[in-house]
């Protein structure tokens, strides 16, 4: 369906509540206008819980450039994004404008020229139900469109035409192949502030020697053996980010279903304690009682949480790198 009006409807009448959901329908009709204002650049998806709709399925809504999609999906799927009964959690990814396929018939091109390049764009998947974005969604389509541009550019006698739409074959492939950071920004984060700090360290240390100087030999060692660490945690720094940088294609393709990262395993389970609330109730004999914070809920526990994934994080982050450069390098896996 398309427009706006028509999204609306489909929700005003598969909601749990109908045409009074109120509240509901208010802050999805946000939801909308907020990808309708990003729709040329920007896919949506909505994956709404089974506690939210009339007949207690959970669904995936999309938003594509005016077109308005509505699927039913499995309770087994829904889990898949960690969505729960009385929730919407929103996806987004980039869309591509430059891979639009476009139909060669009418225009001065080749024949020949014209046969490999729409072999190209066949080659590869839609992006999108119902559009014509395309995009590979494997390296074996990857490789694929390559090898029918590469065929068309070694054709012989080519037109002005011909280059054209050959380079803009090219440059959409140098799109897809762009290597963006495709890990956890805030591990990353972390790992920027955690040198910094050092770095801070390090510079106090040297100017608090420098006027004691008492043991100048102590200090030279420290010195050394300091800078070394600062080194391999810098060379980790850049590893890190170096291992988690995936080709455009292959992050859409792992952004068009549920993540399945460790780092947003513990942030879902940091923010259920930030947001649950835990007491310790104490009865005297006199009949009062006094209560305290648990350390099991609330902010403290949120806390404790991330300073265990941290602590993994740390211990096996050179684990983690060598998987995510193998991932992202030689497997291409989703």
């Amino acid at each position: 369906m398309t427009g706006k009006q028509e999204a609306m409807d489909w929700i005003k009448e598969n909601n749990k509540w109908g045409h009074d959901g109120g509240k509901f329908l208010t802050e999805f009709e946000a939801k909308l206008d907020e990808a309708i204002q990003k729709q040329e650049t920007i896919a949506t998806t909505w994956i709404m819980g089974g506690g939210l709709s009339k007949d207690g399925s959970p669904y995936q809504l999309q938003w594509f450039t005016g077109f308005f999609l509505a699927d039913k999906i499995s309770v087994e799927r829904a889990k898949e994004f960690n969505v729960e009964e009385m929730q919407i959690i929103t996806m987004e990814r980039d869309i591509l404008t430059s891979t639009k396929f476009e139909d060669n018939k009418g225009s001065k091109i080749s024949d020949e020229v014209s046969e490999f390049i729409n072999k190209a764009w066949n080659s590869v998947s839609s992006v999108f139900p119902g559009s014509e974005e395309k995009e590979p969604i494997s390296l074996e389509e990857m490789n694929g469109f390559k090898m029918w541009v590469e065929k068309a550019k070694s054709v012989s006698d080519k037109t002005d035409n011909d280059n054209e739409v050959i380079k803009h074959a090219e440059d959409t492939i140098s799109i897809w192949e762009e290597r963006k950071f495709d890990g956890a920004t805030r591990d990353l984060k972390v790992l920027l502030i955690l040198y910094g700090f050092a770095i801070v360290v390090k510079i106090i240390t040297f100017f608090t020697g420098s006027v004691s100087n008492i043991n100048s030999n102590v200090e030279q060692s420290t010195s050394i053996f300091s800078t070394i660490v600062g080194l391999i945690m810098l060379a980790g720094i850049v590893g890190y980010y170096w291992a988690y940088k995936a080709p455009v294609w292959l992050i859409d393709l792992r952004n068009s279903g549920p993540r399945k990262r460790l780092s947003d395993f513990f942030a879902k389970i940091a923010k259920r304690a930030f947001h649950t609330k835990v007491y310790n109730v104490t009865t005297y004999s006199d009949g009062s009682k006094t209560s305290s914070p648990s350390f099991l809920a609330g902010p403290i526990a949120s806390f404790i949480i991330w300073c265990i994934y941290y602590f993994i994080f740390f211990q096996f982050i050179y684990i983690f790198t060598g998987y995510a450069a193998v991932k992202n390098y030689i497997l291409y896996k989703r």
